[in-house]
């Protein structure tokens, strides 16, 4: 099989240290023995002559092709990026399952959702990341891999990483003109609230914390079943100060040790106004 370069012999985006210089070559269908799965992928002729590869595997797959009982289409590297952005898989972790779509959106926000890592729409085409701290984008989609989604190696995805090129691709089909960086303003003092509404809490937690956490009171249909049942393991752990902490790990997460793998809700996410509404909604 032979598949296109994935978008010409020079393929870069200007804040991002990943490039593709090979235009012309060869492409095989081939199975990879991976931590995360025997997926059956697309990878270099190169790549091929190093990978361990199960013939019999491959002569099926090629065999199920032929007789029309699975599609064989050539998918595009956008089309795999934005698998990848779909797919825990993502990082090799075995215990890791959340995937950039947990946190991020591709698009506008919308008011059903109030996820911590925002819209990346344009986000190639922004100077800088995480608030200002990083400069690469790279960087920072490794930063979230080793961060939230458990990935084991510091390095992460290189700038040769197919599934890196791959996601790069669907990120830079959401937009590459230059455009602001987002804010992301995380309080470093966390200072009790004011009193806030129960009832205007209720839609704040089904946006903000029932894909992770589930159903509060019971975690029926969380992500993982190490995710804390709200508020009632919150109050397990912490007693009195469950309320306190509670803020905390939405503001912190787990750069202060509290929070296991959960991202910081920013003030410009979620304002100190919802948090209050939401942590009087859990009965704090």
């Amino acid at each position: 099989m032979r598949l296109p370069s994935k978008t010409g012999p020079d393929y870069r985006a200007a804040a991002v240290g990943w490039r593709f210089e090979r235009p012309c070559e060869h492409y095989a269908l081939v199975t990879l023995r991976t931590p995360r799965t025997s997926d059956v992928r697309v990878v270099s002729a190169a790549g091929a002559r190093s990978a361990s590869i199960d013939g019999l595997l491959v002569a099926a797959w090629i065999a199920l092709c032929a007789a029309g009982i699975v599609g064989c289409g050539e998918r595009t590297a956008v089309e795999r990026g934005e698998e990848l952005f779909r797919d825990p898989r993502l990082s090799p972790s075995p215990t890791s399952s959340v995937s950039c779509r947990t946190c991020h959106t591709p698009g506008p926000a919308t008011a059903d959702e109030i996820l911590p890592g925002g819209s990346l729409a344009g986000v190639v085409g922004r100077p800088t990341f995480w608030g200002g701290r990083v400069r690469d984008l790279r960087q920072a989609i490794n930063d979230c891999l080793r961060f939230f989604m458990r990935h084991p190696s510091e390095e992460g995805l290189t700038e040769t990483d197919p599934d890196g090129l791959d996601l790069l691709a669907y990120l830079e089909s959401l937009g590459t003109e230059p455009s602001e960086p987002v804010p992301f303003t995380v309080p470093l003092d966390v200072v009790d609230l004011t009193p806030g509404d129960a009832a205007r809490g209720e839609p704040i937690y089904d946006a903000a914390c029932r894909t992770c956490h589930g159903a509060p009171h019971t975690g029926r249909g969380r992500l993982v079943a190490q995710a804390a049942v709200i508020p009632e393991d919150t109050i397990t752990e912490h007693a009195e100060l469950a309320r306190a902490f509670t803020v905390a790990k939405v503001r912190h997460a787990q750069f202060f040790g509290i929070g296991g793998d959960m991202p910081p809700f920013s003030l410009e996410v979620l304002s100190d106004e919802q948090l209050s509404d939401l942590v009087a909604y859990l009965g704090y």
